[in-house]
């Protein structure tokens, strides 16, 4: 399956969005003392 270049520009970005949220949130969790398990 050829994916276009505009595509996979997409999709690094996207990716590279959502992991940035992500480590966002787990230093956030971190610096109030609380693990990740207990925002569920």
């Amino acid at each position: 399956m050829q994916m276009s270049f505009k595509n996979w520009l997409f999709l690094l970005i996207l990716f590279d969005l959502l992991f940035s949220i992500f480590l966002r949130q787990w230093r956030k969790s971190l610096l109030t003392g609380t693990t990740f398990c207990q925002h569920t």
